[in-house]
């Protein structure tokens, strides 16, 4: 009798992968169940239909970058900040140290990051995140 195994959280496929919870543990699978890769990161989210975004934590400190469909690490563990993909401009918003950028849906640099000084701010001055206000700003609004 084989060890039973506990899929807790499920993804919708892109194209013929999904990343599955398994155990606590993040992996991708293919449309007949078989692990394709285990993800060794402590969270994975869907970004665009060719990539997740996944974060390491460190010391408290997070970093983020994509991964392929595969699993291939396709943009370094080094953004403070991963956006999400907006489908109308086909972008994903970056920053690291307070300079912002944009990825195309594969996850290639699109806009380098540079200094952007029209983001929304909070009453504390500092750039609003997707949690705290998605209404402020989508990407499109950045994009000149």
């Amino acid at each position: 009798m084989g060890i039973r195994k506990e899929i807790s959280f499920v993804e919708s496929f892109h194209h013929d992968r999904a990343f599955v919870t398994v155990d606590g543990h993040y992996r991708i699978i293919d449309t007949q169940g078989e692990t394709v890769a285990e993800l060794g990161f402590d969270q994975v989210n869907p970004q665009s239909p060719w990539c997740w975004q996944v974060t390491k934590v460190d010391q408290g400190t997070y970093r983020s970058g994509l991964i392929d469909l595969n699993g291939n690490l396709i943009s370094e563990l080094n953004y403070d900040y991963v956006g999400y993909y907006d489908s109308s401009v086909k972008r994903i918003h970056v920053c690291r140290n307070k300079r912002h950028g944009f990825f195309d849906e594969l996850a290639r640099e699109a806009v380098n990051l540079r200094a952007i000084s029209f983001l929304p701010q909070s009453s504390s001055n500092r750039v609003l995140g997707p949690v705290e206000d998605r209404r402020s700003y989508s990407s499109s609004s950045l994009v000149r």
